[in-house]
């Protein structure tokens, strides 16, 4: 993937994050996805000046979880699926 800042990806004018309880949800159109705490944190970096590297760090020190490859990866993947699915653009 060559995205090496959050600011070069945008999200989908109508999609929206929602808590219920412990759930979170992305709300686009008619779509609803169930989506873990994670997950809406990276949503809402979409479109921010963050470095991806960054993001990883603050993901690791937020998660104590100390294997930046698999956080690399995990987010990889989730970003991969936001731009497979149209919530994101690459801008």
């Amino acid at each position: 993937m060559n995205i090496d800042n959050l600011v070069q990806l945008k999200r989908k004018d109508n999609l929206v994050i929602r808590k219920l309880d412990d759930v979170y949800y992305l709300l686009c159109g008619q779509d609803a996805y169930e989506v873990n705490e994670t997950a809406a944190t990276i949503v809402n970096a979409l479109g921010r000046d963050l470095p991806v590297d960054e993001l990883y760090a603050k993901l690791s020190e937020k998660y104590e979880f100390g294997d930046l490859e698999q956080i690399k990866t995990d987010v990889e993947f989730y970003l991969s699926f936001l731009l497979s699915e149209g919530l994101a653009v690459n801008e």
